[in-house]
């Protein structure tokens, strides 16, 4: 393209394009992948439900104190109520434990997969490599080859496996703590990225040269290979022993799902002539589009321009003035002569001049 020669981008784009995958880009494709299966939420009550039942419980604990302490003041300390006491402030103070121990500890990991970490570590590891290898597998299915053919890549999956230990079981969990610091994420979610495009683009000519102008099967078999790990997302549940079938990436796909749906349907069109782009330059637009809007996406807080700027417009001293003026114009003339019945010595002026 005459934009890359006058940008100077030929040689960047081409250097891009002869870039070898492993061990690094493949090590954070797995670090990431291994990652996001750890921090899957989990069905288990939220903490801010727990939250509201212990303070229920404890409302009504400290109600039976009151009453049953009222009852023994009127009864003169019997025996039968004191022993009621004793029971009921046990009963209340063992509610306001559990509810001190909830508010102090509001970080208990509720992934699902931490528990099948510990109770079977198989079916975390299989779990994993759904995660890392799922496309691969996928595409294979389509494509009538073994679905284990991706699995005879002994380093690939010996490295996937070492990652999978580090993230779930490496001693302090430093591998994991040190990988979710930002700056890191952010790298390491790069790099997850540009696998993505060799993934989509790798997909597409393996069905292009099957099936030469397949124009259908080239986007599917590129898109499967690309987001292999979201679309087999039910399957890889059944095995850590969850069922969300609303979870489907066919009923509500994300965003890794629809910009590998995107990239397959742009390479599958490249493949096929119907853009006049050559390979190494759409490697070059599509990998820094994923790459800027994946890593944007990763903050530590979300943040939305346009409801941060309707809160502050709401909550600015000029919004309130407005709408305070506009509400006192908007009272009738009859309430505004009227007196304010607030004061009992206005109320008296205004019956006798009544």
């Amino acid at each position: 393209m005459d934009v890359f020669g006058f940008l100077n981008l030929n040689e960047l784009a081409l250097g891009l394009s002869n870039l070898s995958m492993f061990p690094y880009f493949d090590m954070a494709h797995y670090i990431v992948s291994v990652m996001s299966l750890r921090e899957q939420p989990d069905k288990r009550p939220s903490v801010k439900g727990a939250l509201q039942h212990t303070d229920s419980v404890t409302s009504v604990c400290k109600r039976v104190c009151v009453c049953v302490d009222a009852l023994t003041r009127i009864c003169d300390g019997a025996a039968l109520l004191q022993s009621g006491v004793s029971m009921s402030v046990r009963c209340c103070s063992g509610c306001m434990r559990l509810h001190h121990v909830i508010r102090m500890n509001p970080t208990v990991p509720s992934s699902r997969a931490l528990e099948v970490s510990q109770r079977s570590p198989f079916a975390c590891w299989f779990s994993s490599m759904l995660y890392c290898f799922g496309g691969a597998v996928l595409s294979a299915l389509m494509m009538a080859d073994a679905p284990v053919a991706p699995l005879s890549n002994t380093t690939n999956l010996l490295l996937a496996s070492l990652m999978w230990y580090l993230v779930f079981y490496c001693p302090l969990d430093a591998v994991y703590s040190a990988a979710s610091v930002l700056p890191v994420r952010l790298v390491l979610t790069a790099m997850k990225e540009l696998t993505r495009t060799w993934k989509v683009l790798g997909g597409v000519t393996q069905a292009g040269k099957k099936y030469k102008d397949g124009l259908f099967v080239m986007i599917a078999v590129g898109w499967a290979k690309g987001a292999g790990g979201g679309l087999m997302s039910n399957f890889e549940q059944l095995v850590r022993g969850v069922w969300k079938p609303e979870t489907n990436e066919l009923l509500k796909m994300s965003y890794p799902t629809k910009v590998t749906l995107l990239g397959a349907v742009v390479f599958s069109l490249q493949q096929c002539r119907f853009l006049p782009i050559q390979t190494h330059h759409l490697i070059f637009i599509y990998s820094l589009f994923i790459v800027t809007n994946k890593t944007l996406f990763v903050r530590p807080l979300n943040f939305s321009p346009l409801t941060e700027s309707t809160q502050s417009c709401c909550s600015s001293p000029n919004h309130n003035k407005r709408n305070g003026s506009a509400s006192a114009q908007e009272k009738k003339p009859s309430d505004a002569n009227k007196p304010d019945q607030s004061n009992p010595k206005d109320a008296e002026n205004s019956k006798k001049t009544d």
